[in-house]
């Protein structure tokens, strides 16, 4: 009888739980186990009775994780995920039914959306099947929405990949943590996998050309990376007079360029007169650069945009290395700090002396100095005149960064350039000798913040850049002498706040504020004794404030068009004017391997470089910069036009765009015209540049061809265009490049039209007025009308890489030679007037100053690492 009465008991209280589904709460981890087999757990834990057909859950299985779930937390993860009605009946009882895939059920959703580092992604916009959401602050979701199992939900936030995810996958737990991947990290979703080679591509719109310098082929003939130099391996970019830093870009002159590190205004242009690259390339991540079209996010500048980035991650292991080669030495080391949060980087780079006089430095000094020609002329071997050379270059660059989070970071960076050069031949204070000195110094610093607000990217950078270049030159053979002093400085500080906000789709918007504060001074004396001199001017102490607005609305179409549409609106307080500058950028994909491109833009340039145009000048002078005022000194204002297509065939890959440029406002030192002051003027380039190239294996080549008409125009010369200086009608490039099993080699061979210059034909004898002493003028013929010999030079390197195995080591050797079959090219004509001793007619003569280029020159490298 008692037995009775407790089994009657046990069944009348299992009853009443199985009825009464509201008090169910399971706490369980259910990670890939089978539908069938979480059944039977409810079935025990809770004494509940399923009724199903054995078809319906067949294969079936279930990843849920349950915290005190509730009855309907259990129902939509188990059975509503798997497509499953499931019915309570009487006594405890459940039926499961299956639907069709496609039936829609009222879903109750809990998740949160998260980077990579498990930080929230605050106010991340949702699409639903049913209409939009967001997240909150914290980056949480609840909410209710009707939708089927297998439709998706799709996650995005600006700087992260968009993700799609079924509604069946954000039930499988209390609160569901969805991980978006950081866009950046594959660069092959928005880069193609190659321009010219491995470490130069292109976006898929073609609006810019990034470079990895570490990835990058060698530049031939050059025996360590040269960032600078690895530019003019591009369509539309040259070294003007074989440097390094002398950019022209689409005709453009090198100070019409911007370039940045890291968001710092760069002014030097190298070192050894531009001849050596600046910036370690151990701390560059990479190089994107803009022949044309850039975003109006970048102003001050008419011309190209050379934007070079450090690392944005983080390292998390140490690493050190050093390089020695005939022309730099180098070091650098890498530190993780603060349990790889942080991380400190830093690079030293000199010259080294005990290779001063090698074979390197020897056919450098040569092209710059023209040493050689003032010796003749001196006579300095048979009168024993001393001659003396003092260079040296230090560089020194820095970048420390904190990541808060992956969005939310801190950066700092800097660089230091200095450069000290010293010539001469014979001893001042005598009336035979040639002296020329400069001294350069280029040092920046910026500061960056970047954090998530709202549903975009708020970003904070100040930075300052200060330059100064200081030098002189003097000829004295006799009574004949030529002087000149200059002395350029100019500081920029410059704090921007920019945000960027996702819009439709994959569409951004960009808004931004800048404010620049310029500071420069400018002083120049030039004086020859025997012709007329340009006297001497100087600017100093100003000081200017620009202030601009801008924003960019990119939109990527899910079909074939790409466009960037921007507005800059640029204030400049020495004119109180507003200068509006439209950018335009669109590619349009003709097929899936052909693209037509096109982009159109104005720009406002407030800091110039002043052109020298004397054909007597004896120095390669350094940069003269000055700031625009519109009184003595224009804006330059410039506009600039570009349509092009590329395209693939099998191994083969073609690119061929066609340009326009126009810049008013660009100034000359000119004695040939007769005033001591500055001339005002304007130029015009347009061009093709068309690229083949062809990749198997481990071989690259290709082939450039630049078609090119640059001119000047300036009031006081005439109404005409004539050719600029760097004007060169034809150039063309060829390079091969192969890399294997630790061996790789790059070699190049380069032709263009010779340069322009000047032709001089006779000197001119008068008496100066209120003295009888005879001074001289050059009788000169159409500025730059006169064409040098082609140029042309062939170029090779060759490297080998060593990395033992499990040695924790690296190295690296190479060995380059430029100018392979010494090929003499005159770079530059100048000319000099010479007193003969004879009498009159022919008391003076010209004589004729031709730079050559480079000769035969090698040079080798050792480099070795640690990590």
């Amino acid at each position: 009888m008692r037995f009775a009465a407790i089994i009657a008991f046990l069944f009348l209280i299992s009853g009443l739980f199985a009825q009464d589904l509201s008090a169910v709460r399971l706490s369980a981890d259910f990670e890939d186990v089978s539908l069938h087999g979480a059944i039977r757990h409810l079935e025990k834990k809770f004494g509940l009775n399923f009724s199903f057909r054995s078809a319906a859950i067949e294969a079936r299985s279930v990843n849920c994780r349950f915290e005190e779930a509730s009855w309907a937390e259990i129902e939509q993860c188990l059975f509503g995920a798997n497509s499953l009605q499931a019915t309570p009946l009487r006594d405890g009882y459940i039926s499961l039914k299956s639907l069709p895939a496609e039936t829609s059920r009222l879903w109750t959703l809990r998740f949160r959306v998260l980077d990579p580092d498990g930080s929230a992604l605050p106010f991340a916009p949702i699409q639903f099947p049913s209409g939009p959401g967001m997240t909150d602050e914290d980056g949480f979701f609840s909410g209710e929405f009707t939708a089927a199992a297998t439709d998706i939900v799709l996650l995005s936030y600006l700087g992260y990949d968009n993700l799609a995810v079924p509604v069946r996958e954000l039930v499988a737990g209390p609160v569901v943590n969805i991980l978006l991947t950081t866009a950046a990290i594959d660069l092959s979703s928005v880069l193609v996998s190659e321009y010219l080679s491995d470490g130069i591509s292109v976006p898929e719109d073609d609006s810019f050309i990034r470079i990895k310098p570490q990835l990058a082929p060698a530049v031939p003939g050059f025996a360590t990376v040269e960032t600078y130099r690895t530019l003019s391996l591009l369509p539309g970019i040259s070294n003007i007079g074989e440097t390094a830093g002398g950019l022209s870009i689409r005709g453009g002159s090198p100070d019409q360029n911007l370039v940045l590190w890291d968001g710092i205004p760069v002014y030097s242009s190298g070192h050894f007169f531009a001849m050596i690259s600046p910036f370690s390339p151990d701390l560059i991540d990479e190089v994107n650069v803009w022949r044309g079209g850039a975003s109006a996010a970048f102003g001050g500048r008419v011309g190209g945009l050379v934007e070079i980035n450090t690392d944005e991650t983080v390292t998390e292991t140490f690493s050190a290395g050093a390089g020695l080669s005939l022309l730099t030495a180098d070091a650098f080391v890498k530190a993780p700090l603060f349990s790889g949060k942080s991380d400190l980087q830093l690079a030293y780079r000199t010259s080294p002396k005990i290779f001063s006089e090698g074979p390197a430095y020897a056919g450098y000094r040569a092209q710059v100095l023209q040493g050689d020609v003032f010796a003749r002329i001196l006579n300095a071997e048979e009168r024993g005149l001393p001659q003396e050379v003092d260079f040296n270059f230090r560089e020194f660059n820095g970048r420390w960064r904190y990541n808060f989070s992956s969005r939310r970071t801190l950066t700092l960076s800097g660089f230091t350039q200095h450069d000290d050069f010293g010539y001469r031949i014979g001893r001042e204070g005598t009336n035979r000798f040639f002296i020329d000195g400069l001294i350069t110094k280029n040092d920046g610093i910026s500061a960056s913040y970047a954090q998530p607000v709202g549903n975009g990217q708020l970003r904070f950078q100040f930075a300052h850049s200060a330059f100064s270049g200081e030098g002189g030159s003097g000829f004295q053979n006799g009574e004949e002498g030529i002087f000149s002093q200059r002395a350029s400085r100019i500081r920029e500080s410059s704090a921007r706040v920019e945000y960027d906000l996702p819009s439709f789709g994959s569409s951004t918007l960009q808004l931004g504020v800048q404010a620049q504060r310029f500071w420069h001074e400018l002083e120049y004396r030039a004086e020859n004794t025997l012709a007329d001199s340009l006297g001497a001017f100087s600017l100093s102490g100003g000081m200017a404030d620009a202030l601009a607005a801008y924003g960019n609305y990119r939109w990527e179409g899910e079909g074939l068009l790409t466009a960037e549409l921007g507005l800059r609106l640029q204030h400049y307080g020495p004119t109180e004017s507003v200068y509006a500058e439209p950018r335009l950028s669109l590619g349009y994909r003709l097929t899936e391997d052909w693209l037509l491109k096109a982009a159109y833009g104005e720009s406002h340039q407030f800091t110039q470089e002043v052109v020298n145009l004397n054909p007597e000048r004896i120095s390669a002078m350094g940069s003269l910069w000055t700031l625009a005022d519109d009184d003595r000194l224009p804006v330059a204002a410039g506009r600039e036009g570009s349509l092009g297509v590329s395209g693939e065939v099998g191994d083969w890959f073609f690119d061929a765009e066609a340009y326009y440029k126009r810049v008013k406002g660009i100034t000359t030192l000119n004695s040939l015209l007769l005033r001591e002051d500055l001339a005002e003027g304007d130029s015009r380039a347009t061009g093709l540049d068309l690229l083949v190239k062809r990749r198997w294996a481990n071989w690259r080549s290709w082939a450039i061809y630049t078609l090119s008409k640059t001119e000047w125009r300036f009031s006081e010369l005439g109404p005409d265009y004539f050719p600029a200086d760097n004007d060169r009608r034809h150039q063309l490039q060829l390079v091969h490049t192969y890399s294997n099993k630790g061996w790789s080699a790059s070699v190049g061979w380069r032709v263009h039209s010779g340069a322009r210059y000047t032709e001089s034909r006779e000197v001119q004898t008068q008496v100066r007025p209120g003295s009888d002493r005879l001074v001289t003028r050059l009788e000169a013929g159409p500025v730059n009308e006169a064409r040098l010999p082609a140029f042309h030079r062939l170029d090779v390197s060759v490297f080998r890489d060593f990395t033992p195995e499990g040695k924790g080591w690296y190295g690296r050797v190479g060995l380059s030679i430029l100018n392979l079959y010494g090929r003499e090219n005159i770079l530059e004509r100048r000319y000099l007037v010479r007193g003969t001793g004879l009498p009159e007619p022919g008391r003076f003569a010209l004589e004729e100053l031709n730079r050559l280029g480079l000769g035969l020159t090698p040079n080798i490298s050792l480099r070795v690492g640690w990590n």
